[in-house]
């Protein structure tokens, strides 16, 4: 049910309205259009078995049926025809009012972005990326990355993205974009005045659930620098989400970490100028919780409530 869009139930109304339609068509075909069935005479039914009179009578005494009750029959047909083609317009005016109208509005945005200083990551741009992420996970300048962790950690990344998409469905989604210099995993842009907001997405998963200070002003700077780029270029708010996602949220990590949550904290409750930005540590197996949170709860009156 999480899944279920708009059209597919619009599509289901539209198919049960032809289904009514056509039902008593093919009803009517199927009895009517059986005269060796009516006109069977006895020594043709002596010949049969017993099952094949059995469905011979029911027939006949069907159609006998229909002829005597012809009246109700036909405010029947009449009755279920006009309810499918109420079904089939019913179903065609919300899908043009709710679907079309949001496809319009991704088609609108995607040819304004297209006039703006927004463009995507190359392949060896997004690499690079990753390498970066990797090492200060690990908290060493100078380790080697090699191709299969790299794409493990995108193959990681596109995962987060996918529940983002999902959860933000009516809106579209850009991943791995950039504006300037400054990038992030995915943007939802500002497409309506009940969006508010865009949300720009930063993953980071961190390996073995070690998150240092370094780790986490670096993400601030990014954060702010990438917000600082998109109120320049679009004059609109941009919220920066960065999701450190750790295996395991338990009461040690909590014990640890205690320091580095205080801090965070006491970041998040900062809105300075144009950059609007949050930090957020998320278990991996919650990460779908959190960001429906976020959805529900992102606005310019409650950013330092999450």
């Amino acid at each position: 049910m999480d899944n279920l869009k708009y059209d597919s139930i619009y599509k289901f109304i539209v198919s049960l309205g032809i289904i009514l339609i056509i039902l008593p068509f093919v009803i009517a075909y199927y009895f009517f259009n059986s005269n060796d069935i009516v006109l069977i005479n006895q020594e043709q039914i002596a010949k049969l078995t017993e099952t094949s009179v059995q469905i011979i009578k029911f027939k006949q005494n069907f159609i006998l049926s229909i002829i005597n009750l012809k009246v109700y029959f036909i405010f029947a047909f009449i009755f279920v025809e006009i309810l499918g083609f109420a079904l089939v317009v019913i179903g065609l005016k919300l899908w043009n009012k709710n679907v079309q109208d949001i496809e319009n509005k991704k088609l609108m945005l995607e040819y304004k972005i297209s006039e703006r200083n927004l463009t995507q990551l190359s392949v060896d741009e997004k690499k690079s990326k990753v390498k970066e992420e990797i090492i200060a996970t690990n908290n060493k300048k100078h380790i080697k990355i090699n191709e299969k962790e790299i794409k493990e950690y995108i193959k990681k990344e596109k995962e987060i993205v996918d529940i983002i998409q999902k959860i933000f469905y009516e809106y579209k989604l850009l991943s791995d974009v950039k504006v300037g210099k400054h990038s992030v995993d995915c943007l939802v842009p500002y497409s309506n005045p009940d969006n508010l907001l865009a949300k720009a997405f930063e993953i980071r998963y961190v390996k073995n659930s070690r998150i240092t200070l370094n780790y986490i002003n670096s993400a601030k700077v990014k954060m702010e620098e990438f917000a600082s780029a998109y109120y320049c270029n679009f004059s609109q708010f941009c919220l920066v989400c960065t999701l450190f996602v750790v295996d395991n949220m338990d009461k040690k990590f909590l014990l640890e970490n205690k320091n580095i949550i205080d801090e965070i904290e006491l970041y998040n409750s900062r809105i300075h100028n144009s950059q609007i930005c949050k930090i957020f540590i998320v278990d991996k197996n919650n990460v779908k919780e959190k960001i429906g949170q976020l959805k529900n709860n992102i606005n310019l009156n409650c950013l330092t409530s999450f």
